[in-house]
């Protein structure tokens, strides 16, 4: 691999740690020797060291014949045996999983697009004071419609939710 040529012993053993081995980002650091791991997290900034990161993990890929299809057929079978055998916690690990590949929990975008009429709009609400805009917000709100049922001292501590039920629909049939 000639992305490693450049890269010191540390480096290289935190690449296998890595790729190799499976370890989180801080365990490899640890297992490189590094005196703070925490604090020698820019190793992975290296553009050497994510290159060499990166051709690792494609080399591993095309030797173990594995691509994105693949692992996630695996995942299906895996999560259909687990339904099999009534196993819904490994389920959701699963489907957990399948989430992450696809996409499902990355973050939202919104694009919000203002054409011609809307700046127009806007510009205008930017020159109102805040007591006009408080008069529009005031004039367009929504009545919200509602009954208050006034529920009798006698029934206010009362642990029988059936009689303190039965009690509110008779007031409402008055």
């Amino acid at each position: 691999m000639q992305a490693e040529a450049q890269l010191t012993d540390k480096q290289k053993k935190v690449i296998e740690g890595v790729v190799d081995k499976g370890m989180t980002q801080t365990a490899a650091l640890e297992y490189a020797g590094y005196a703070c791991p925490n604090g020698s997290r820019g190793v992975f900034s290296n553009p050497p060291v994510k290159k060499a990161i990166t051709e690792r993990f494609r080399h591993a890929e095309a030797h173990l014949k594995l691509n994105r299809e693949i692992v996630l057929d695996g995942m299906m079978e895996a999560i259909e045996m687990a339904k099999i055998q009534a196993d819904p916690e490994v389920m959701i690990q699963g489907w957990r999983e399948v989430g992450r590949m696809c996409g499902y929990y990355a973050p939202e975008v919104k694009k919000i697009q203002m054409d011609v009429t809307h700046k127009r709009l806007m510009s205008q609400f930017e020159t109102l004071s805040d007591e006009e805009l408080l008069k529009i917000a005031a004039d367009n709100a929504k009545v919200i419609e509602a009954e208050v049922v006034e529920v009798k001292e006698t029934l206010k501590n009362t642990s029988d939710t059936d009689a303190l039920l039965n009690h509110v629909i008779d007031d409402l049939g008055k």
